[in-house]
């Protein structure tokens, strides 16, 4: 599929709590399968979306730090589950709560519609136009190591990835 990317809009692409939709890659993130509803909800076809890499739908607002830290875990065969913006076919978005995790050749993804109030934090700190492609490696290195932390005890509901340590 060439072609230019598709110009984000403001506009949400509509689905329901009750439904999940899915995604197969390669070791590279080249899509391999995807359920009705990933094709549905991203605008794609299921011809469009097979052989192209996953970052087809990477809407332009994601900061590059969720999927370096998302490929880190990937890579070293655990999973990890992550607020993420997608981009639609037509400019539209959809935001997910995906978990992704290593399978034989490959990874799989399943994908949500979120539901917790944190969603409103990561949707206010993308509005703002907080990145943490610009946090230099120490704090990237830090925000990893306090996610590993709250995952390690289960528990996220006080983590700020914005607060800094002194």
């Amino acid at each position: 599929m060439a072609g230019p990317r598709p110009t984000p809009t403001h506009v949400e692409r509509p689905f329901d709590v009750a439904e999940l939709f899915f995604s197969t890659t390669n070791r590279k993130g080249i899509i391999q399968s995807g359920n009705d509803v990933f094709a549905r909800v991203s605008g794609y076809t299921e011809a469009e979306l097979l052989g192209q890499p996953h970052n087809v739908i990477r809407h332009p607002d994601m900061p590059r730090a969720v999927f370096r830290l998302l490929w880190d875990y990937l890579e070293t065969e655990r999973p990890i589950a992550a607020y993420v913006k997608n981009l639609a076919k037509d400019g539209g978005y959809y935001w997910v709560l995906a978990t992704a995790g290593p399978v034989e050749d490959g990874y799989l993804s399943v994908r949500l519609k979120p539901t917790s109030p944190l969603l409103a934090t990561v949707e206010a700190l993308t509005l703002l136009g907080v990145s943490i492609d610009a946090a230099d490696e120490y704090e990237f290195g830090g925000l990893i190591e306090e996610y590993e932390k709250r995952m390690d005890s289960a528990s996220l509901e006080d983590f700020d990835p914005m607060e800094r340590k002194q």
